[in-house]
């Protein structure tokens, strides 16, 4: 691996470090790679992660890497897949004062480095920023929700994010290095929402801009091997994930910052009697269109010892038992609109299927067998 310190060129430029991501992007990798080597901003070290490509992807990145041999590229790689390990590897040697990151079916616009960089060094508040991309769609995807790209503060946007769902591509973003560093990077438990999970961490205490395709051009993929594509494995993962995060974020939030999002859609004024705190993140549960019923039900679940919440939430939310029970038997119609016809049917088949092993079992335990 070559030197990925400051070389000393560029004394007068913060160091930005590139971060590429791959798997099995042969066809796209090249373009991606040399999008970040012939960048105008010169103060630049890259790395790039293969993880354990199955087709040419590694042999592409090493012919890019002889072809630019006055460039700082440096390659991580594993032999198999690692589920991100070596991802997390590459994380580790993040260096300099900002951080760009994409994937490597994507790729940018040659002057979207000193762009990023002449705006994140006049706007201190800011931590991250990133535009909204020009889309390539190369094989159909789910409906997912417009982003328009217009500029909110943090509040606004949490809401949005929260309440809608992820409408922000994951890829390519700038930040500062240190702002990402301390929430961790990405965390890989999460294979489809991990970008999702990170917005919502972010703005809970940092500012972010957003640039219009116009200002800053970058490209993202949409292709049969991306994980944005929709298969019955993609959108079950997404369920999954979305159930336990959106249940988690909401029940860690702060309550300063719950009040300043969703302040105007208390049921309770903050200062009144009747007002409970995990009461009204129950009630935004509830009514926001993008969060799972198993995220209401672990949420309920979660508070229903509390003494206050179960004071509050009948006699002043007016939420009983029965209003729960109700929930709990809901099939969750949002993960099946998700779907196409066919892969819909087949989803209802995969339910029906687990209802009979759930009957059996519940035989099982009655015979005493």
């Amino acid at each position: 691996m070559r030197n990925i310190e400051m070389d000393g060129r560029h004394k007068e430029t913060p160091l930005v470090c590139i971060a590429i991501t791959c798997y099995n992007h042969e066809k796209y990798v090249r373009q991606a790679l040399e999008s970040a080597i012939n960048q105008t901003y010169g103060n630049t070290v890259i790395l790039i992660s293969d993880d354990g490509s199955k087709d040419q992807t590694r042999d592409i990145i090493m012919d890019v890497i002889k072809d630019y041999p006055e460039k700082n590229v440096n390659l991580f790689f594993s032999e198999s897949n690692t589920a991100f390990d070596i991802v997390e590897k590459m994380d580790s040697s993040i260096c300099g004062k900002y951080l760009l990151g994409f994937s490597g079916d994507d790729y940018i616009g040659e002057t979207v480095v000193e762009k990023c960089v002449d705006f994140m060094e006049s706007h201190e508040e800011c931590a991250i920023s990133f535009s909204v991309p020009e889309i390539i769609v190369e094989s159909p995807v789910s409906d997912r929700p417009a982003f328009t790209g217009e500029n909110m503060n943090r509040y606004e946007l949490f809401e949005s994010l929260f309440c809608n769902g992820n409408s922000i591509c994951a890829s390519p973003l700038f930040a500062r290095s240190s702002v990402w560093k301390t929430l961790g990077c990405y965390h890989y438990q999460y294979k489809q929402l991990q970008d999702y999970e990170k917005w919502l961490y972010v703005l809970q205490e940092n500012e972010v801009h957003i640039f219009g395709k116009e200002e800053l051009p970058t490209y993202y993929r949409i292709h049969e091997n991306s994980l944005s594509n929709v298969s019955i494995e993609v959108i079950q993962r997404d369920a999954v994930e979305r159930e336990y995060l959106l249940f988690h974020v909401m029940d860690e939030l702060a309550a300063d910052f719950f009040l300043k999002v969703f302040g105007k859609y208390l049921l309770h004024p903050a200062d009144s009697e009747a007002f409970c705190l995990n009461c009204e993140k129950l009630m935004i549960l509830i009514r926001a269109e993008a969060v799972p019923v198993k995220s209401v039900i672990w949420y309920y679940f979660s508070h229903i010892g509390d003494p206050e919440f179960s004071e509050h939430i009948e006699r002043d939310y007016h939420f009983t038992r029965k209003d729960f029970w109700n929930l709990t038997g809901e099939l969750d119609a949002m993960l099946i609109n998700m779907c196409n016809e066919d892969i819909k049917g087949r989803y209802l088949n995969i339910i029906e299927k687990q209802e009979k092993v759930i009957a059996q079992l519940m035989d099982y335990c009655k015979s005493g067998s």
